[in-house]
């Protein structure tokens, strides 16, 4: 009977010994939504092990002063996290069981509170100027009334596979790859002509849609062929076809009417594309895993060696499979794991440990052992 129990013992032991551990699971059950993000001056980067890294505008070094160095430094903010997203003032990690959370800062961008529960069940989250947008994971779109952290949620459609938001716009990608919107029209960013400035109810956009993503007060669309489609303001020459329409919406109710000039209908921009992301500029992966940006460059956010900025796409980088690039720079994750970033670091964006106001439009390694997205690029 005793050897018995002690084979038992020493096979329960082999066991646990030979089990994956929690970064290997991790990995290959959950599978890695996004892995990288940015939003106002702030980066974060899943490690391969479920680690959120965050820098750059308020850390958690907020005791150290404004200026320290050490406010400049990666600071690990959570575990088993499995996706990250960010826009305008808000960023969002996903935790390995669908658990929602919102990384906030304080409202002096001192520091950053600890990381605060949302929701469960969610797929995805984005955010506009004021407003958040939650994908979850039965298909269905939830968003936060403006102005109130502590406001309901409320339900806006379903069936929907991504989400996305502009400055003032919100997306919806339904699993038929249709294409919905809702917001302020005003610059175009539907996609379509409407008569009311403000649409309250999501409108379909386009078709055979595989990915959407709101930049600025702009919209870029990949469709299931590849091809990249942008609309919406045109002021940074994002939408680089140089062609604008003149659209006038219906009249107030004192006589007086806003006569736009923006893109208000999709126009196809370039071909074989994977991911597109961007602020004032535009960062572009494509099928042969090339980088390419165009657009404001003022910081060296483009990558190419200059501050000049640009309206036509040129290619920068080789091997990459993600991009983000909406913290004043572009943050580029290559096939080993290595993220790269070029642009401003005012605020440490760069992970250098320091502050600077100068351009750096030269690619610089960030970080080693970046999670790959479980995405077929």
């Amino acid at each position: 009977m005793k050897k018995k129990l002690w084979i038992c013992l020493i096979t329960v032991a082999l066991f646990f010994s030979l089990a994956p551990s929690n970064s290997n699971v991790l990995a290959a059950e959950n599978k890695f939504g996004d892995t990288i993000a940015s939003a106002n001056g702030r980066v974060l980067a899943i490690q391969k092990d479920g680690s959120l890294w965050y820098w750059g505008k308020a850390t958690f070094n907020e005791s150290e002063g404004d200026q320290s160095p050490k406010r400049a430094s990666k600071v690990k903010i959570m575990d088993n996290v499995i996706a990250v997203y960010g826009n305008y003032w808000n960023s969002f990690a996903i935790k390995s069981d669908h658990s929602l959370w919102n990384i906030v800062s304080d409202e002096n961008d001192r520091g950053i509170t600890k990381p605060i529960k949302v929701m469960d069940g969610v797929k995805e989250a984005t955010a506009s100027y004021d407003q958040i947008l939650i994908l979850k994971t039965d298909g269905t779109v939830w968003f936060q009334p403006p102005y109130g952290y502590k406001r309901p949620f409320k339900k806006v459609m379903s069936g929907v596979k991504q989400i996305s938001a502009n400055l003032n716009c919100y997306y919806a990608l339904k699993k038929d790859g249709s294409l919905w919107g809702w917001g302020n029209n005003y610059s175009g960013g539907l996609g379509i002509k409407t008569q009311e400035v403000h649409i309250n109810t999501p409108v379909k956009i386009m078709k055979d849609v595989k990915s959407v993503h709101g930049i600025g007060m702009s919209a870029f669309a990949i469709k299931n062929d590849s091809t990249l489609w942008g609309w919406g303001d045109n002021e940074d020459g994002l939408i680089f076809t140089g062609k604008v329409e003149s659209w006038a919406f219906k009249p107030y109710s004192d006589g007086s009417q806003s006569v736009v000039d923006s893109q208000f209908t999709p126009v196809k921009l370039m071909n074989d594309v994977l991911k597109v992301d961007g602020s004032s500029h535009i960062a572009v992966v494509k099928k042969d895993h090339s980088l390419w940006t165009w657009g404001y460059n003022e910081e060296g956010a483009l990558g190419d060696g200059s501050t000049d900025s640009r309206n036509t796409p040129h290619k920068v980088l080789d091997d990459v499979i993600d991009v983000t690039a909406k913290a004043e720079g572009t943050f580029a994750l290559k096939s080993n794991g290595t993220l790269v970033g070029f642009g401003a670091n005012y605020a440490g964006q760069l992970g250098l440990d320091v502050f600077d106001n100068d351009p750096h439009p030269v690619p610089i390694q960030i970080m080693n052992n970046v999670a790959i997205p479980y995405k077929k690029m």
